[in-house]
């Protein structure tokens, strides 16, 4: 078995129609095999030699392995991308009739989670939603950062997005979670708020609600505090929950997916969207189905769609 080991850089350019698509170089070390990814980070920039937007992705995940493969194996190296086309075939035939895909150049308001690829529907994005990092309940509870460097976006809206798994911050959480929103506002990123994605129970929103206070009353002014919600939430939360939230929240992202699939009957929960009385948007999953409400458009608080871009959604 061949084994190498050192650093090296990437440095891929590529063309996505009159933009420039640019890979930055990114030290990796890195010994036999693949090193672990831990995501992407992104950088939008105007290049002004040629008048064109250039995105930089410095980017840890493009490590690569250095292991020679036996003939007899090299079959097995297609699987990764027999499995992706297998999701996107699935995605399609599971949208119901008269639903449209969602396609990621229709909208301009994305989540870009770690570890997947850009694509070109970034370019034309005013506001983006990037995780930042886990607070995990594993042991203390602690933040786990998801990216190895503060990514530098110069042409949208950042709100900057922590996913967690327990609301029993203590004070050193909170601390670090500030701390990162206030660095990644000086290193030039358009910082607008702070978004909270955890799945608050239905019928425990007064709780969450007096958490989410305790984070507005530390958040420097000039922050908009947002989370992610749940379809249920607009038809089954109790008035008092929801009232509660209004008075905290700047947003509410309610998706219409769990994990990689799209709610059945979804539709239905939409329909209670009137009991909602903070401004909210839908979330929805690239690739998956989405039907618009005709009542939706004319509902006052509605403030439009953020896509959920995935690795491997139909085009």
């Amino acid at each position: 078995m061949a084994t190498r080991s050192g650093r090296r850089s990437c440095n891929i350019i590529g063309r996505l129609g009159g933009l420039v698509l640019k890979q930055t170089r990114f030290p990796i070390a890195y010994r036999g095999t693949k090193e672990p990814s831990s995501g992407l980070s992104a950088s939008f920039s105007h290049a002004k030699t040629h008048g064109r937007r250039q995105i930089d992705w410095p980017s840890p995940v493009c490590s690569r392995k250095w292991e020679k493969v036996p003939e007899g194996r090299m079959r097995a190296l297609h699987w990764p991308s027999r499995i992706a086309f297998g999701l996107a075939l699935v995605l399609a035939l599971a949208a119901p009739a008269g639903a449209d895909v969602v396609r990621a150049e229709d909208y301009q308001s994305f989540w870009l989670w770690a570890g997947v690829e850009p694509q070109g529907a970034l370019a034309q994005a005013r506001e983006l939603y990037l995780l930042a990092g886990e607070v995990s309940d594993r042991g203390q509870v602690h933040v786990v950062s998801q990216r190895s460097a503060i990514p530098h976006v110069a042409s949208a809206d950042v709100w900057i997005v922590y996913r967690a798994q327990t609301i029993e911050w203590n004070d050193a959480v909170l601390r670090d979670v500030l701390a990162h929103v206030e660095s990644w506002r000086a290193a030039g990123n358009k910082v607008v708020g702070l978004q909270i994605d955890f799945d608050a129970g239905t019928k425990h929103l007064e709780r969450y609600a007096g958490f989410l206070q305790s984070i507005r009353a530390r958040l420097p002014l000039g922050y908009r505090l947002g989370v992610t919600g749940l379809l249920d939430w607009s038809a089954h939360a109790d008035p008092a929950g929801l009232d509660a939230l209004a008075g905290v929240v700047d947003e509410v992202v309610l998706q219409i997916y769990q994990g990689r699939h799209v709610i059945p009957g979804y539709e239905a929960y939409l329909a209670k969207l009137s009991r909602l009385k903070v401004p909210f948007r839908i979330g929805l999953l690239q690739g998956g189905d989405w039907t618009a409400p005709a009542s939706l458009e004319g509902n006052p608080r509605f403030r439009g769609c953020v896509v959920f871009l995935v690795n491997g959604a139909p085009k």
